[in-house]
Order: structure tokens, then sequence, then C-alpha cells
């Protein structure tokens, strides 16, 4: 039996078994750290036999909180990766090719001028930074959508668009850390495109549960549509799909899901690229299971870097950001000798 067979016929156990290697990771997250602790106490706080207030009570909820961004952050872009990709027909395809943590960090140093003019509550407030940083992700995919539906809203129009205006983004950000922002300004900017899950607290974990619990099933619900438009435009609009329409939607929804955990967590490099790739060779390329597959994918990828960057070199945290980039570029590169290798023996049968 070929490969492919075997993988499409335990699809869903394949499943499973990565919401059961989730779980592992997620009480590992809990008991690892620099101050261990044992499964029995992490099950007492869980079921708030241990008292509120105490050090064990103040690292578990700590550990909880991070570890809970961890999940739904990760899955939001695996699933944005997942579902541009097809969107756009290219497998290249992710968040970071919509151009929005170009834009939310140019949102960033924007509020940084501002309140070093209007020297009273702007930083004040720990949902200003990511307030800005939202606002100019969303003027982003505006930008970018005006742009493609002049050039005929296709794929290609929408890459190019983002392409385009990244890099104006970035041009911008550059110039004014060259001359408006000051040495602090500068590493607040940073730190902030490194990706820290500990800069969020429970109301923005909160925020980021709640647009996942809203975002994930909605994507679910368009893995036919998916299925579809992968094939090509003209199959898709014989089968009843409105594939501009359907593109616009999906991209604004992509977007959402990416600058949501991206305006509190900062930029999280390579996730909703590496995560899709990543599914499609666990359960394939049919979006209704690749879909989910990515969202665990995204939230094991995500957990794992950042348990790793709190354990390392203890007591110091390294930013999830930094870790992920480490992780990244390997699978990349074997993503990519796996893929020449398949090719090289299609060619040669």
């Amino acid at each position: 039996m070929l490969k492919t067979e075997i993988i499409l016929k335990h699809r869903k156990k394949l499943i499973f078994v990565l919401v059961f290697l989730l779980i592992i990771t997620f009480f590992a997250y809990l008991n690892l750290g620099y101050y261990p602790t044992t499964l029995s106490e992490v099950s007492d706080y869980l079921t708030n036999k241990i008292p509120y207030g105490s050090p064990l009570s103040a690292v578990l909820s700590l550990r909880l909180r991070r570890s809970l961004l961890a999940i739904f952050a990760g899955a939001l872009m695996g699933v944005g990766g997942a579902v541009l990709q097809g969107t756009m027909r290219n497998p290249l395809a992710s968040p970071f090719t919509l151009g929005i943590p170009q834009a939310s960090a140019l949102g960033v140093a924007l509020v940084l001028i501002i309140s070093s003019n209007l020297s009273f509550f702007l930083l004040q407030s720990p949902f200003i930074l990511p307030l800005f940083a939202f606002l100019m992700a969303l003027l982003q995919v505006f930008f970018i959508i005006l742009l493609s539906r002049a050039l005929g809203m296709s794929s290609g129009a929408l890459i190019l668009s983002a392409i385009a205006l990244s890099f104006v983004y970035q041009a911008i950000l550059s110039l004014s850390e060259y001359l408006f922002l000051n040495d602090l300004q500068v590493d607040i900017i940073v730190f902030w495109t490194f990706g820290d899950l500990s800069r969020a607290g429970w109301q923005q974990a909160y925020i980021i549960g709640i647009s996942a619990l809203i975002l994930l099933p909605l994507f679910y619900y368009f893995s036919i549509d998916l299925d579809l438009i992968i094939l090509g435009d003209e199959i898709a609009e014989s089968s009843g799909l409105n594939a501009k329409k359907f593109r616009l939607i999906s991209t604004l929804l992509v977007a959402l899901a990416e600058a949501v955990p991206t305006s509190f967590i900062g930029v999280i490099p390579f996730l909703g690229l590496v995560a899709p790739h990543l599914g499609r060779l666990i359960v394939g390329g049919s979006h209704k299971y690749l879909i989910p597959t990515s969202a665990l994918v995204g939230s094991e990828l995500l957990l794992v870097a950042d348990l790793l960057g709190r354990i390392i070199i203890m007591p110091i945290t390294i930013p999830v950001g930094i870790i992920l980039s480490f992780i990244g570029t390997p699978i990349l590169i074997i993503l990519a000798v796996v893929r020449m290798g398949g090719n090289a023996k299609s060619l040669q049968r």
C-alpha cells in the first residue's frame, strides 16, 4: 500500500494522536521550569485546591496563561496559513505574505511617536500598543483589497499588492526609527518584533481565545470551498462558488486571525508557513482534515518553542519568536528536501 493511501486511511487517528500529543505537552509545560512542580500539584491547582496568592498558585497561573496563549495563537496562525495557501494556490503564502507583521510594527512605532509628543495617558494602558498594531494591520488589509480589486482580485494581485505595501511599511518604519524615535523607543519596537508570550495578560488571553473559538469553526466551514478554489477559479465558479468574493472574505478572516495575536504577543515568524506544510505531510491536502491538523501543529510548535525558551538557560527566558525561528528554519529545509525528493521520484516514474 502506498504511503499516501496509508495517510488517507488513518487521518482521523493521526489527528487524535496530535490531540494527545498536545495534551502531554500542555502538562509538561505546566510542570517544567525554574520552579519545578509535580503532576499532583498541577492537578490541585486546576481543581482550585491550592490557595490563591500562594507562590505555587502564582507560578502555575503564569504558566497556564502562557500555555493557553500559545495554544490559541498557534492555532489561529497555523490555520490562517493553511487557508491563505489554499486561497492563493501558493504553498509559499503565509500571513507574512499579507504584510501584517510589518504593518503592526509600524503601528507600534506610530503610537511611540505620538506618545513622545503627547506625554499623558497613551502608554499607561496595556491595550494602546496592541490597539495601534491591530488598526494598522486592518489598514494594511484594506489597502491590499483596494489594490487587488483594481487588478482583478486574483491571487497574484493580492500577493504583489501585499509585498509592495510591506516594503513601504518597512521603509517608513526605518525612517521613523532614524528620525523620530530615541534608543529606548527603538528597543521597544525591536523587542516587540521578537514575539513574546509574557507581555499578554489574562484579558489579552481571553480576547485571543474568543477569537480562536469564533474564527476556527468559520475556517473549517470553508473547507469544501478551499478544496474547490485550489483547483482553479474556473472549476470553482462552475461549481457555484464566487471565487473573487470568497478570496476577499477568506483574506479578511486570515488577516483578522493573524492581527489579533500579533497585536498582543508580537511577531511570530514561520508558524503560518510551516504548520500547514507539516499538516499536509500528516493528513494530506483535504482541508477538512488539514485545517484541524494545522491548528494542532501550530499550537504544538508554539507551545514547545515557548517551553524551550523558558528552560534552555534558566532563569532567563528567550522570546518565543527567536526560538521558533531556530525551529522553523530546519523544518523548512527538511520540507524542501522532502518535496524535491518526491518530485524527483515522480519524474523518474
